[in-house]
């Protein structure tokens, strides 16, 4: 048996010969055909079928087509909704058009390869629309949460790169505040040391002396920069 994958079609009518003549005039399609014979059983076979496109007839027992289309409106918003009917019942459809129950309807009796098999066609390409269209929102959804995380990790990032600049500052002041003034008194001592001390220390002691105190110095000025970066 030949797959068809072009889709799947409900065709519901309680009229048995209606719905034996479209599952003759469409065997040769590449779409799936489901046949109901009312409202109860259409609503069966589409809580267990991928369903694209439900035809059904207006007036039925039980349940009116408009009612079934109602239902699947709100528990299968992807399936493309037509109506079969009647030349009298036209101005209750373009109603139920206007407000978004059906796609489109298909006057008793059709023409089937002028106007049948066209809008069948139709309401697939329709429904491929909408799940691409669905998919494209999913798609984009996801990018945009996934952007948001990216913006979050990002913020806590900076966060926390904020909070070790606030905490190297605040250690650098203290070292800052306690090491400086520690190193200008070591080289006040030095050069008073070397003052008092010059006709007694050898040359080469006062050269390491004035080394030690440049170097130093060279100490202050480092960790003042570094205070002044953070």
């Amino acid at each position: 048996m030949e797959e068809k994958n072009g889709g799947a079609i409900l065709f519901v009518d309680d009229e048995e010969n209606i719905l034996k003549s479209i599952r003759r005039s469409l065997m040769d399609e590449p779409y799936e055909i489901f046949l109901a014979n009312s409202g109860k059983e259409a609503l069966e076979i589409l809580s267990k079928n991928d369903i694209a496109v439900i035809v059904t007839d207006m007036r039925m027992p039980e349940m009116s087509g408009l009612e079934l289309l109602e239902i699947v409106k709100k528990k299968y918003p992807n399936i493309v909704r037509m109506v079969l009917t009647g030349y009298a019942q036209v101005s209750t459809l373009i109603v139920a058009i206007n407000s978004g129950q059906i796609y489109r309807y298909l006057v008793k009796p059709w023409k089937l390869e002028s106007e049948f098999k066209p809008a069948i066609n139709q309401a697939l390409e329709y429904h491929k629309l909408i799940i691409e269209r669905n998919n494209m929102i999913k798609e984009l959804k996801f990018k945009a949460i996934e952007l948001q995380n990216q913006i979050k990790e990002k913020e806590l990032l900076i966060k926390q790169i904020e909070e070790s600049n606030k905490k190297k500052k605040e250690v650098l002041s203290i070292v800052g505040a306690k090491t400086i003034p520690f190193i200008e008194e070591a080289i006040y001592w030095i050069d008073n040391l070397s003052k008092k001390s010059e006709t007694k220390l050898e040359g080469h002691i006062v050269k390491e002396l004035d080394k030690l105190k440049e170097k130093a110095r060279q100490v202050i000025d480092l960790l003042k920069k570094i205070q002044d970066i953070f």
